[in-house]
């Protein structure tokens, strides 16, 4: 007994709307939807069975899901090509050079001095950390931090595992935008940690013998204005902004931006 074999389906188009469809499911999904509102676009609304209704809805919820995979399929592309276009950019500025540590293993590294110390206790832990980030040393070629600037965007890139993962396996690195909690979470929480950590190695050699009670209402006052997790939502808002323009300010002055003609 020989088998039927069934006809490949070929691209169908609606002849309602013109449509075309290369999917048989969807295709017939849509031409009853399409085919109920063009023919019956005077039929009183009493007429309609509750079968015909939910065979509406269900096509309509169908048309719907389609539409949205499409349009977040049209947007991963053009992301993908904003960021291959942007990440040969900053190659290219760079010469080709990649940065010898990632992002977060830069940042771990950065050393706390004294000076920085009191910038804090002068002024706050904005002017502490800027004033960390100011005396950084910067190389153009190896720097793990780069501006990146557009008449329609300003943002920060940096040289990070491209999916969350081992920063080991270089396939796995690359330029990528910061994350809004990479600054917040990372960057200027750590930078606090080691103002803290400091501090508590600088109080021991400049108190061995103890604090007075003047000294230790200082210390108190200081150590709270050191700890980033103990500032309000607000508080931490305003230390975030106000780190990454200067931070934005820091790479254009060292010319490490990249300018896109866009």
């Amino acid at each position: 007994m020989q088998s039927t074999i069934r006809p490949r389906f070929t691209d169908c188009i609606c002849e309602y709307c013109f449509t075309v469809y290369n999917n048989e499911s969807e295709y017939d999904s849509h031409i009853q939807m399409c085919e109920f509102f063009n023919r019956n676009i005077t039929m009183d609304i009493s007429t309609i069975t509750p079968e015909i209704l939910v065979r509406l809805i269900i096509s309509q919820q169908h048309q719907i899901r389609i539409l949205q995979h499409q349009m977040q399929q049209s947007i991963k592309s053009s992301q993908r090509n904003t960021f291959t276009s942007i990440e040969k950019a900053i190659q290219l500025h760079r010469k080709n050079v990649l940065p010898e540590l990632t992002f977060r293993q830069w940042y771990k590294k950065i050393a706390v001095t004294e000076s920085n110390l009191l910038k804090t206790f002068e002024y706050d832990l904005i002017a502490g950390i800027q004033d960390i980030i100011l005396h950084l040393p910067v190389d153009n070629a190896t720097i793990p931090i780069v501006l990146v600037r557009s008449s329609k965007i300003e943002c920060i890139y940096i040289y990070s595992e491209i999916i969350e993962g081992s920063e080991s396996n270089i396939h796995n690195l690359g330029w990528r935008r910061m994350k809004n909690s990479e600054m917040s979470d990372y960057l200027i929480s750590c930078l606090s940690r080691k103002l803290s950590n400091y501090y508590i190695e600088w109080a021991q050699l400049k108190y061995p013998n103890g604090m007075t009670m003047e000294e230790e209402t200082l210390d108190i006052e200081y150590s709270g204005r050191l700890r980033y997790r103990n500032y309000s939502d607000m508080k931490k808002g305003e230390v975030n902004k106000n780190i990454k323009r200067f931070i934005i300010n820091r790479l254009m002055s060292q010319n490490i931006c990249v300018q896109l003609n866009k």
